[in-house]
């Protein structure tokens, strides 16, 4: 079994994506949690939003189990009558993925990643929805 890494890909740099979006798991007026893969090594990452100001959106990064996501976007694809159980697969996925200490601000306006941020040593980044949150634009002037 291959292990996670601890930080991102070297393929995740500042410019027009250079991932592709695999399966969005929630959205307001653009993805606030979606699942992405590096479009050079195709390593899965979880994007969970964190904030937004306008177009930027600064999300918190998660690395899963590569098989993990295979098989929810497999399971996901493949349907179910059961819609609390798929809610329920995304949220345990969301819950086994390994949290890294790298931020992503995307502009998702013009399709780019402006920069992958380091999470500053003893900031406590909250773990909470995007929904709990005020995503008033403070985190992103904050590290911005």
């Amino acid at each position: 079994m291959q292990a996670r890494p601890l930080k991102i890909c070297p393929h995740l740099i500042p410019g027009p994506y250079p991932f592709d979006g695999a399966l969005v798991l929630d959205d307001h007026l653009g993805p606030t949690d979606w699942l992405i893969r590096c479009r050079s090594c195709a390593t899965a990452y979880l994007l969970e939003m964190l904030d937004w100001d306008g177009a930027r959106r600064l999300y918190r990064m998660r690395v899963p189990e590569p098989q993990a996501a295979d098989r929810l976007l497999r399971d996901l694809d493949r349907g179910s009558c059961d819609l609390s159980r798929a809610r329920d697969q995304a949220h345990h996925f969301s819950l086994t993925s390994t949290r890294l200490a790298q931020l992503a601000l995307l502009d998702l306006a013009a399709g780019e990643l402006i920069e992958v941020l380091e999470i500053p040593e003893g900031t406590a980044v909250p773990g909470a929805s995007w929904r709990e949150l005020p995503c008033d634009g403070s985190w992103i002037q904050h590290l911005g």
